[in-house]
Order: structure tokens, then C-alpha cells, then sequence
């Protein structure tokens, strides 16, 4: 009985809005209208092609390359704004748990959009 009790209230504790009802990671489409444009997520190749969807990483900035030969690179920096989500922690008696976990995580920011155009610029 008692671990059962103790499970329930660390359960309780651990319940994260942002982190549980949004997840740790966002889907964005990054999308070129140039064909055979080389996308790159953070210095990784992604993807040769007009469109690549990756989940990145909530609360952190990411940068997002387009290249093509004969093109100038375009290069564009991701942001984050505050999930409005995070709030429904402070629904929650025991809000000083959750509330602190979701905005130290950085799970209580998402990312600002969620497609970017990385099309590098022909002549």
C-alpha cells in the first residue's frame, strides 16, 4: 500500500503540461523551390531535395542551410516563443513542481514556426 501511495504522488509530481501534452521536439518542414537544393539542419545534411520535416529539439535555436551549387547559401536561424501550453501547470495544486521542470527543460518554448524556406538565391 505504501509503495502504491508513493508511486501516485511521484506520479503526480513528475505531470509536466508542456512536457507531456506538446513532447520535447517540433515538427518543421523546411522547404526549398529549387530542386536538388541540399538541406542542412544544424551542420548535418538532411536531405537533397525541395522539402525535408524533421523534429527539433524544443527550446533551443537550430540553423537551417540550403545549398545549391552555383547559388548563394541561404541561411536562416530558427527562434522560440513561450507554449502558451505550459500555463495549465499552474491548473495543478502542486504547480511548483511541473511549472520550473517545463521552463528549465525548455519544453515551455516552441519553436516560432513551423515551416522556413531556404531557397538559395540563383542568378
Amino acid at each position: 500500500m505504501k509503495n502504491l501511495l508513493f508511486g501516485v504522488l511521484v506520479s503526480l509530481l513528475i505531470v509536466n503540461c508542456a512536457t507531456v501534452i506538446q513532447g520535447t521536439t517540433d515538427e518543421v518542414s523546411v522547404l526549398s523551390s529549387e530542386k536538388n537544393t541540399k538541406i542542412y539542419i544544424n551542420g548535418k545534411k538532411e536531405l537533397t531535395g525541395q522539402l525535408a520535416n524533421v523534429e527539433l529539439e524544443r527550446g533551443e535555436y537550430h540553423m537551417l542551410v540550403g545549398k545549391k551549387e552555383g547559388c548563394s547559401d541561404k541561411v536562416i536561424l530558427t527562434d522560440y516563443e513561450f507554449d502558451t501550453v505550459t500555463l495549465l501547470d499552474i491548473l495543478f495544486i502542486y504547480w511548483i513542481v511541473p511549472l520550473p521542470y517545463d521552463l528549465i527543460s525548455g519544453n515551455a518554448w516552441e519553436i516560432e514556426h513551423n515551416s522556413y524556406d531556404v531557397t538559395p538565391e540563383c542568378s
